[in-house]
């Protein structure tokens, strides 16, 4: 059919603009590598032009009034809690899994990412002192109890990652930990 538009043309500079342009050859260029690069190449664009209307990975944004936006966050929660360290006090897991949930949690609620994987969290973990020595058994233990729910996998065998989300079970008992933490029965 003389409507088709065949891939040479595509990409042929004289016939798209400089926009579509760009966004061919990141396309191409983000086909040709593996999931656990193509994320870290999308995240880091992402932060890189947040300020030109683009938002990070899983970040809800809110007008400012200017041209920049920033990321909401659950305001109550970050006032009360500036840090994860603050957060973590409050909440004194004890378990390593108990642990991850509220690190998990915080990352995904607070920070505003749409998911995570187990290193980000044990990072996090880390960074408090607490760092969990199997962060993987401890997510099995989430997972099991339904707290957290593997959304995908990238890369392959011993060296592949699992990227998780919270699930309705997970924030339900971090609310729940946290209202009683807060009227005092602990």
């Amino acid at each position: 059919m003389a409507d088709e538009v065949s891939q040479d043309e595509l990409l042929n500079p004289d016939s798209l603009g400089k926009e579509i342009q760009i966004m061919s050859m990141i396309a191409k260029s983000l086909d040709e590598v593996d999931d656990s690069i193509r994320v870290r190449v999308l995240d880091w664009l992402c932060n890189r032009y947040k300020h030109a209307g683009v938002q990070p990975v899983g970040a809800s944004f809110e007008p400012t009034g200017s041209n920049e936006s920033v990321p909401r966050k659950e305001p109550d929660m970050q006032e009360e809690f500036p840090d994860l360290a603050a957060f973590f006090s409050t909440m004194e897991p004890k378990a390593n899994s108990e642990k991850a949930l509220v690190a998990a949690y915080w990352i995904q609620h607070i920070e505003g990412n749409s998911e995570f994987g187990t290193q980000l969290v044990n990072d996090s973990l880390k960074n408090l002192g607490e760092g969990v020595q199997n962060i993987s058994d401890a997510f099995s233990t989430l997972v099991t109890k339904k707290n957290v729910m593997q959304i995908k996998k990238t890369g392959k065998g011993p060296k592949s990652r699992k990227i998780y989300k919270l699930t309705a079970q997970g924030q339900k008992e971090i609310a729940t930990i946290l209202r009683a933490k807060q009227s005092g029965d602990k």
